[in-house]
C-alpha cells in the first residue's frame, strides 16, 4: 500500500511538470483522473483531488475548479467538513486570481466555506476564510470593511491561540496599513508577524516579513535602518538558498542607497540584481531592473544613460505587456526631457503617462504626470496649455489631500472601535477565566473535604482580588470618561482654530491665486508674445490694470475687514451693488439691483443672509437657468423688506419636491421662514423665474 501510494505520488509529480500547451495538459489532465479513479477509500481520493487541484491551478484554473467541485462531491457524502471548507476555499480563490477574475464568484464560493466552517464547530478554518473574503474586499477598494474584519480575526485568533492564523491577518493588515501611508501602523503588525514567524520556526516567513519591514522603513524615510534589515534579511536567504528573495533584498539596497545619494553603492547592488535576472530570463524582471537603474541613472542627473536604460527597459515591455511599469517609464522620461530643455519630447512623454494613470485611476500619480508638462507648455510659451494643466495639476492635489484626510479620519474611527472590541475581549477573558476557578473548585469536592476547604479559602480569596480589580475597572472607566471629556474639548478648541486657518487660506487661494497667476500669464504674454500688435498690447495692459487694481482692493478689503466682511464694511447696498457690477463685467450677464426705501439696514446677521441669499439666487439662475439678465427689486415697506428677483432664463416646472433638487433653494427657504418671512416661486419652462421674498424687519 506504501509503495502504491509512492507511484502515484510520483505520477503526479512528473504529470506536474508536462508541458501545459496543446494536447499535454489533457492527456495530463486524464492520466491524474486514471490515477484517481483507480485509489481506494474516500479519504486518499479527496487527498489526490487536492494535490491534483494544485497541479493545474496557476495554468489551467478551469481544469482545477473541475477537480475541485470533484473532490468537494465526494468530500460532501463522506461528511468530511474539514474538505468541504477546502475546497470552497480553493475554487473561491480560482475565479478570484485568474486574469478574467470574478471576485463576486469568488465570494460566493468563500461564503459557503464560512456557513459550513462555522456551523461544524471549525472556528480556525472560519477565520481563515473570512482572511480570504477580507482579501478580496481590498481588491474591491472596500478597505474600510476589510479593515474592520481583519482587526476582529486578529482578537478572536489571540483569544483561542490560533497564531498561524494571526500571522497571516498581521501581514495582510501591515499591506493595508503601508497603502494608506500609516507606517507606524503597519510596521507594528509586521513586527508582530515577524515574532510569530520565529516562533514557529519558519525561516521563509522571516525573509518575506523582513522585506515587507525594510520596504517600510525606506518609504518612511529611514534609510539606514531599511539597509539594516535588507542586509539582515539577504544573508538569512543565503542560508536557506532562497536566491530569487535574495535578489529583492539586493534590489531594495541599491534603492536604499540611490535615496540616501550613494550612487557608487547603489549601482553596485544593481549590478547583482542585473545579472541574476539576466541568468532567469524574465523579460518582466529584466525590464523592472532597467528602470530602477535607470531612476538612479536620473537621480545622479547622468540622463543620457537614464534614458538609454528606460528605452532598454521599454523595449523588453512592449506596448502589449503596457500597465504601470510603463507608465513610470514614460513619467520619468518626460521629466529628464523637461531638465534637458527637449519639451515636445517631455510633452509628449508625459501625455503617454497621463494616459496610463488616467486609465488605471492612479490619482497620486497625475500629480506627477502633470508638473512636467505644465513646465514645458510654460517653456514653449503656450500659456493657455500651461495655465490648463496648472489647474489640472492643481485639482489632483485637492483630490490627493482629501482622499488622505479621509482616509486619517477613518484610521482614527478604526482605532476607536479595535480598543472598545479590546475591551470586551479582555472582559470576555476575565469571565471565562473565573469560570475556570469555580470549574476547578467543583472538581477539588471530589478529592476530598480538606481539598475542599482549601479550595473555598482560596476561592475566597480569589472573590475578594476580583472584586478590588472590579473596582479598579469602575474607576479606571470613570477617568476614561473625564479624559475623553478632556480630549473632546481640545478637539472642538482645535476644529474651531483649524475652520478659521482654512477661511483665511481659502481666502487666499480663491480670492488672491487665482488673480496673481492669470495677472502673471498677461505679463508673460506681452513680454514674449511678439506677434501682439499695439491694440494687443493696450488690451493686455487694460486687463492687467484691472487686475491689478482689483488685487489691491481685495488685500485691503482682507486686511480691514476679515471679520466682518464686505457687507459689514460697505453696507448691504454697496455690497450687492458692487456684486452686480462683478457678474455684469463678465460680458455675457447683465445684473440690475434697484433699491427703494431703505439707506441701510442696522441688524449685520440679517444684511449677511440678504446678501448670501441674493448671491445664491444670482448663481442658480446663471449657472442653471443661464439667465442673461437678471432684475433684483429691494423694497422696505413701513414694517418689511420685499425681495423680488427675476431671470429671463430657461426656467423649470417647479413644484415642492423642487426643493430636493439641489439647487439651495431648500436652505434659503428654510432661512426666510426661520425669520417669520414668505419664500415663493413663479417659473415655467421657457418662461423664465421670478422669485418673491418677504421678511418682517
Amino acid at each position: 500500500m506504501v509503495r502504491t501510494n509512492i507511484l502515484i505520488g510520483l505520477c503526479l509529480l512528473v504529470l506536474s511538470g508536462f508541458s501545459q500547451k496543446g494536447p499535454a495538459f489533457i492527456h495530463q489532465r486524464d492520466s491524474i483522473q486514471n490515477i484517481i479513479d483507480a485509489t481506494q477509500g474516500s479519504p486518499e481520493k479527496i487527498e489526490k483531488y487536492r494535490r491534483a487541484y494544485w497541479v493545474f491551478a496557476r495554468n489551467h484554473p478551469s481544469i482545477a475548479i473541475d477537480f475541485a467541485n470533484k473532490g468537494l462531491d465526494l468530500a460532501v457524502k463522506s461528511d468530511n467538513y474539514r474538505s468541504q471548507v477546502g475546497f470552497y476555499i480553493k475554487i473561491g480563490q480560482s475565479y478570484v486570481s485568474r486574469k478574467d477574475y470574478d471576485y463576486e464568484k469568488g465570494l460566493h464560493y468563500f461564503y459557503k466555506a464560512l456557513q459550513i466552517a462555522k456551523e461544524n464547530g471549525l472556528d480556525e478554518g472560519a477565520l481563515q476564510v473570512e482572511h480570504r473574503i477580507a482579501s478580496v474586499w481590498i481588491k474591491q477598494d472596500r478597505k474600510e470593511e476589510a479593515a474592520k474584519l481583519l482587526d476582529s480575526i486578529v482578537q478572536i485568533a489571540v483569544k483561542h491561540d490560533f497564531v498561524k492564523v494571526e500571522g497571516n491577518v498581521q501581514l495582510e493588515l501591515g499591506k493595508l496599513e503601508r497603502s494608506r501611508g500609516n507606517y507606524d501602523k503597519s510596521l507594528a503588525c509586521f513586527f508582530r508577524n515577524l515574532e510569530i514567524a520565529q516562533t514557529l520556526d519558519n525561516p521563509e516567513q522571516v525573509t518575506y516579513t523582513l522585506l515587507q519591514i525594510a520596504t517600510d522603513y525606506d518609504l518612511s524615510g529611514d534609510y539606514k535602518k531599511a539597509i539594516e534589515i535588507n542586509h539582515r534579511g539577504f544573508n538569512l536567504c543565503q542560508q536557506i538558498k532562497n536566491h530569487i528573495r535574495a535578489n529583492y533584498f539586493n534590489n531594495n539596497l541599491a534603492i536604499c542607497y540611490r535615496n540616501l545619494k550613494q550612487y557608487d553603492s547603489a549601482f553596485y547592488f544593481h549590478e547583482l540584481v542585473l545579472q541574476k535576472s539576466k541568468k532567469d530570463g524574465n523579460p518582466i524582471a529584466l525590464a523592472r531592473v532597467y528602470t530602477n537603474m535607470a531612476e538612479t541613472y536620473s537621480a545622479a542627473t547622468e540622463y543620457n544613460k537614464a534614458i538609454a536604460y528606460f528605452d532598454s527597459a521599454y523595449q523588453l515591455l512592449g506596448q502589449r505587456k503596457g500597465g504601470e511599469l510603463n507608465g513610470i517609464i514614460f513619467q520619468n522620461l518626460s521629466s529628464i526631457y523637461q531638465e534637458q530643455h527637449a519639451y515636445r519630447k517631455s510633452i509628449n512623454y508625459g501625455l503617454l503617462a497621463f494616459e496610463i494613470a488616467n486609465r488605471k485611476e492612479q490619482i497620486k500619480e497625475l500629480d506627477k504626470v502633470y508638473n512636467p508638462i505644465y513646465l514645458s507648455y510654460k517653456a514653449l510659451r503656450k500659456y493657455d496649455s500651461a495655465l490648463y494643466y496648472f489647474e489640472l495639476m492643481t485639482s489632483a492635489n485637492d483630490s490627493i489631500y482629501n482622499i488622505e484626510k479621509y482616509n486619517s479620519t477613518e484610521h482614527i474611527k478604526r482605532e476607536i472601535e479595535s480598543a472598545e472590541k479590546q475591551i470586551e475581549i479582555d472582559r470576555l477573558q476575565y469571565e471565562s477565566k473565573r469560570d475556570r476557578i469555580i470549574l476547578f473548585s467543583a472538581f477539588g469536592a471530589f478529592l476530598s473535604f480538606l481539598l475542599i476547604a482549601f479550595l473555598m479559602v482560596r476561592n475566597h480569596k480569589r472573590k475578594k482580588e476580583l472584586a478590588e480589580e472590579h473596582k479598579k475597572l469602575e474607576e479606571q472607566k470613570v477617568l476614561t470618561l473625564i479624559q475623553e471629556q478632556e480630549i473632546n474639548a481640545v478637539n472642538s478648541m482645535i476644529k474651531g482654530q483649524e475652520k478659521e486657518r482654512k477661511k483665511i487660506s481659502d481666502e487666499l487661494h480663491d480670492n488672491l491665486g487665482s488673480s496673481l497667476a492669470t495677472l502673471k500669464l498677461h505679463i508673460e504674454n506681452l513680454l514674449y508674445n511678439k506677434k501682439l500688435d499695439e491694440k494687443g498690447k493696450k488690451e493686455i495692459l487694460e486687463k492687467s490694470c484691472g487686475l491689478l487694481d482689483d488685487t489691491y482692493q481685495k488685500v485691503r478689503d482682507m486686511a480691514h475687514v476679515k471679520s466682518t466682511g464686505m457687507v459689514a464694511q460697505k453696507g448691504l447696498v454697496l455690497a450687492l451693488e458692487k456684486l452686480g457690477q462683478q457678474i455684469s463685467s463678465k460680458g455675457n450677464v447683465e445684473v440690475h439691483i434697484d433699491v427703494f426705501g431703505f439707506e441701510k439696514i442696522a441688524s449685520n446677521p440679517l444684511k449677511i443672509l440678504l446678501y448670501n441669499t441674493i448671491q445664491e439666487l444670482l448663481t442658480n439662475a446663471i449657472k442653471h437657468a443661464r439667465a442673461s439678465q437678471i432684475n433684483i427689486q429691494i423694497t422696505r415697506h413701513e414694517n418689511e423688506l420685499n425681495i423680488l428677483v427675476e431671470d429671463n432664463g430657461s426656467g423649470f416646472n417647479f413644484t415642492e419636491k423642487t426643493y430636493e433638487s439641489g439647487m439651495g433653494l431648500f436652505n434659503i427657504k428654510n432661512k426666510i421662514e426661520y425669520l417669520k418671512g414668505s419664500f415663493d416661486v413663479d417659473s415655467k419652462v421657457g418662461h423664465g423665474t421670478t422669485i418673491n421674498i418677504n421678511i418682517p424687519i
